[in-house]
This record gives structure tokens, C-alpha cells and sequence, in this order.
């Protein structure tokens, strides 16, 4: 903010009053926490290898211990999204999604996620947004193709 300041000298009369400019008070960035982020990446690591081995149920524990720990991290939230994509828990994982794109909105593999998430809740509109930024983010990637068939075929369908 700016704060007028007059100076009441007579030689100033005449002058336009100056502005200070006032110094924002300083903003300390939260203090990390070695030891909780690097327990939430041992989590992280464990639950994508349950990921893989098909225990989703387990693996979703594991992510949602990693998040207690650090709520913030993408590579998380992106397994924990996957992950809840295969045991069908659609509202959880859009929100996780959703949660994904708004600390990382250029991430391709979140809007590509976010896109299959709303897809699978008949948000066609917003999924076609998501689906978009995706192919801007990653024009060649290795879902380019597929996602522009998925397009075209949503824009297509009746409404």
C-alpha cells in the first residue's frame, strides 16, 4: 500500500505531496520438515510398488499416511490419483486430482488424469478442458494421440 506523506515545512507548500512507499512485511516460508518429507517419499516409494503389484487398497494407505506427512507433494497425489482411479473412487480422486492441478497446473500427467477423472463423472465440458491443456502441455506425448480421438469423439456425442 502507499501512504501519502506531507511535509510540513513551508517551503514544501507547493510541492506535491510524496509517496513512501511502505515495505511489506516479510513473508517466511514454512519451515520443511526433513525427517516427515522424507518418511512421506519412503510411503510414496512403498505404495507404488503395492501400486504395481495390484494392492491398490494397500497402496492407498500408504499414500494417504504420505500426504498426512506431506499434504503438497505431486508425485503423491498423482499416485494416490491413480491408484483411486482403480478402486473406482471417482470423487476422491478427481478431488485429489483437482488438488494435483491447483499446486502444479502445468504438470501434463495431472491435466491428462484430471481430464480421465472428470471424463469419468460425465463432465464432458470439463473434461475436454482438461484433455486440451494436456495436449498444449504435451503436444507429442505419449497419450497425444489417443486423448485427440477422445476429444473429438466427446465433442462428437450427442448431449
Amino acid at each position: 500500500k502507499k501512504k501519502t506523506v506531507l511535509k510540513p515545512s513551508a517551503a514544501n507548500k507547493d510541492k506535491k505531496p510524496e509517496v513512501a512507499k511502505r515495505a511489506a512485511p516479510a513473508i517466511e516460508a514454512p519451515k520443511v520438515n526433513e525427517k516427515a518429507a522424507k518418511k512421506a517419499r519412503g510411503l510414496t516409494s512403498e505404495g507404488i510398488k503395492l501400486y504395481k503389484r495390484g494392492k491398490y487398497k494397500a497402496a492407498v494407505k500408504k499414500f494417504e499416511k504420505a500426504l498426512s506427512k506431506s499434504p503438497g507433494n505431486q508425485t503423491t497425489l498423482v499416485a494416490y490419483t491413480k491408484t483411486l482411479l482403480e478402486l473406482n473412487r471417482l470423487r476422491d480422486a478427481q478431488e485429489a486430482a483437482e488438488k494435483a492441478s491447483r499446486i502444479n497446473g502445468n504438470n501434463p500427467e495431472v491435466q491428462l488424469l484430471l481430464g480421465n477423472v472428470r471424463q469419468d463423472q460425465g463432465q464432458t465440458k470439463n473434461s475436454i478442458k482438461a484433455y486440451e491443456r494436456y495436449l498444449k502441455l504435451a503436444p507429442n506425448g505419449k497419450f497425444a494421440k489417443e486423448v485427440k480421438a477422445v476429444i473429438k469423439g466427446m465433442k462428437a456425442a450427442p448431449k
